[in-house]
């Protein structure tokens, strides 16, 4: 699914806050039942962010709001959700922190499980003019 921001694995973990790879987990059925109802409410945000992100004025508003948000799940939500949409391509398990800034997102590549720090900004060239790929694990 293209609009998939993280995966059941990493959810599993973050409700558990079992973050590192190397920590066990099981996985019961009240967690697949935590992680879909979680998955369901993010598309419902998704879709909603990404009808925001077609709309020049509101999608510059939602920018500044999302860039903005605080640390923690919902500001990593709002601004993966944005950049999503806006992103040349965005892979899965991406965490972008607050105050970044990408300058032309179109031509801009973020693969899996990587982050973005705090008040980065990343210029992503004009149009024909260069592009900014960053690999899996960065």
């Amino acid at each position: 699914m293209g609009f998939v921001l993280y995966d059941d694995e990493y959810m599993v973990r973050a409700l558990k806050g079992k973050y590192q790879v190397e920590d066990e987990i099981q996985v019961t059925f009240t967690d697949r039942l935590c992680v879909g109802v979680l998955k369901s409410g993010m598309a419902i945000c998704y879709l909603f962010i990404w009808v925001v992100c077609k709309i020049p004025l509101l999608s510059s508003l939602y920018e500044t709001f999302a860039r903005s948000y605080s640390r923690g799940a919902i500001g990593f939500f709002l601004r993966g959700a944005y950049y999503k949409n806006r992103l040349k391509r965005m892979g899965k398990n991406v965490f972008i922190d607050l105050g970044v800034t990408i300058w032309q997102p179109g031509n801009v590549e973020i693969d899996d499980y990587s982050f973005v720090d705090t008040y980065v900004t990343i210029l992503g060239g004009r149009k024909g003019h260069g592009f900014v790929q960053i690999g899996k694990y960065v």
